[in-house]
């Protein structure tokens, strides 16, 4: 009811001077209607695709209260849910698998986040999706309910990007086994889940008063399923110490490592695997090349790149970035003459390397969702300089292909561990939209503090970098070499909390696996359930 139409008035709003200033949040943002228009609510007559629509001017007929307090006020649905609590009104028809629910919402008041939400697939036991505003603290998400819990599965927006005061445009897309969510027109998040296969519709507030307007559930067409699509990946960029999409939103990439072998050597590379990196959360996956891949003639072989084209495909179909990291100097040679011997591989292997690196721009150029990670890890390197001629000269032959593309520069050391951003002030690289990397984990630091965690940081002079305008992802993290101790726990959330506040870009998890893999599985078993380790890190994707 916030626009014109043949049967209704709109009545442009007013900020009025209130006496009680108690009232004037309520107030604000609202707009009035016309009182003489003819309320309806039940099965649309102008479209066989429209299921049903309310605009809130007649009774409550058409829903069924399944818990709280429910009112018509103003030709406005409104709910209130006291803290910690949920309330539930659900549409009593029935709406198929396949549909698209619209709705307004205007979140009057909040004890903790604004929340006004969608409610769907609900069951006979009470379990259901809700997506909307303002779960879990984040502009748009959706979550699980199960046997009374709720679960977060994805997100999208910064945290405590919703507000009250502000009317939304909600929609939500059910489509067979993909669940999206757009605010405003623009796509937040999207998830593929199974857990629920079909159920009534509803509207969902919890600890928040909420204003519901012009429902509408349409029904998707059968033939035409809405499947993930990149609509939500655009063109990332460098401003300064932060990731920016092309509309001057800051993006914070938080995912996991995936190795070579668990595509090439073992049958892991599969699109399962992804669905079940975005179900956990994430929005990058950095695929991991090993030198092995490169020296053996791996990258040459049209099957190896075949897996490579596949993987890039899904991250991008299931709306997760990709960074393509050029892994490891170790183990090049049977005699691992190269493990971490940085300046011996440019001198002796380099052309091999940039070979690899003009093959991979030249076959993914325009990929708006790929990034390129040059050299992990670099140590040994005699000077600072000649990292810096041999960095340029990646940079250099990759944006002579796809121009717009960032490059991953490392930390690294002229000598052994541990490695720096000393470079930066001793030899800057002089490259636009470059990100720097770090990697950390838990045997790193001195202690299991925020305190420690941050001492490390400094010495390795991340906090410098950000004051002067250099933008830190962490590429790698994770518990003890051996795995988990009693400490990992708190040092990782301590980790992924200083990350966090300090203003980094995101991080990316070692490593997606199980303990047949690696000492730090992030999985339990290959179905996508989390290890004690992963289970952690989910809870900060």
């Amino acid at each position: 009811m916030l626009w014109k139409d043949s049967s209704r008035t709109f009545l442009s709003f007013a900020f009025l001077t209130l006496i009680l200033s108690s009232a004037t949040s309520l107030v604000l943002g609202l707009q009035q209607y016309n009182t003489s228009i003819s309320s309806h609510g039940g099965i649309d007559y102008s479209t066989t695709d429209v299921i049903f629509k309310d605009d809130f001017r007649g009774a409550l007929s058409n829903w069924i209260i399944e818990s709280g307090a429910w009112t018509i006020e103003n030709g406005k649905l409104h709910g209130t849910a006291s803290d910690n609590q949920r309330i539930m009104i659900l549409y009593g028809g029935e709406v198929g698998k396949g549909y698209e629910i619209n709705v307004k919402v205007y979140v009057i008041s909040a004890m903790k986040f604004p929340e006004g939400q969608i409610a769907f697939r609900y069951d006979s036991t009470g379990n259901y999706y809700f997506a909307g505003i303002g779960a879990y603290g984040y502009k748009a998400a959706i979550g699980n309910f199960i046997d009374g819990k709720a679960s977060l599965i994805a997100y999208g927006g910064g945290l405590e990007a919703a507000k009250t005061g502000v009317w939304y445009d909600l929609k939500v897309e059910v489509s067979a086994s993909t669940l999206t969510v757009y605010v405003d027109g623009t796509k937040f998040c999207s998830v593929v889940d199974t857990t629920h296969k079909t159920g009534k519709v509803g509207l969902t507030v919890y600890s928040s008063s909420v204003y519901y307007d012009d429902v509408e559930i349409t029904r998707l067409s059968p033939a035409e399923p809405t499947q993930p699509t990149p609509t939500s990946i655009s063109r990332l960029h460098v401003e300064g110490a932060q990731i920016k999409d092309q509309f001057g939103r800051r993006v914070y990439l938080k995912g996991v490592n995936f190795d070579t072998a668990e595509f090439w050597g073992r049958p892991y590379g599969t699109e399962q695997q992804f669905i079940y990196m975005k179900n956990w959360g994430c929005n990058v996956v950095r695929i991991v090349i090993e030198c092995w891949a490169i020296e053996g003639g791996v990258m040459n072989n049209p099957s190896f790149l075949q897996r490579l084209d596949n993987m890039i495909s899904w991250a991008e179909k299931h709306e997760m970035y990709v960074v393509l990291d050029g892994w490891h100097l170790s183990g090049s040679t049977p005699s691992g003459i190269y493990r971490h011997n940085t300046a011996k591989y440019m001198v002796d292997k380099w052309d091999a390397w940039i070979t690899q690196w003009r093959t991979l721009a030249t076959r993914y150029k325009g990929r708006i969702h790929i990034l390129y990670d040059l050299i992990n890890e670099p140590l040994q390197l005699g000077t600072y300089a000649n990292y810096q001629r041999k960095i340029r000269q990646c940079i250099d032959t990759i944006r002579s292909i796809d121009p717009e593309v960032i490059c991953i520069v490392e930390e690294c050391s002229i000598g052994d561990w541990p490695t720096s951003f000393d470079f930066e002030q001793n030899a800057p690289i002089n490259r636009d939209n470059v990100l720097f990397s770090g990697h950390i984990y838990q045997w790193f630091t001195s202690s299991n503090t925020k305190e420690a965690i941050r001492s490390r940081m400094s010495q390795a002079k991340w906090d410098w970098m950000l004051r002067n305008g250099r933008a830190i992802w962490v590429g790698e993290f994770g518990p003890q070499e051996a795995g988990m101790d009693v400490n990992s726990p708190t040092w990782l959330r301590n980790f992924m909390n200083v990350c966090n506040e300090d203003g980094y870009n995101g991080y990316s998890a070692w490593r997606w696996g199980t303990r047949t893999e690696t000492s730090m599985p992030l999985l339990a078993d290959w179905n996508g359930n989390p290890s004690d380790y992963g289970k952690i890190i989910q809870e900060f994707l």
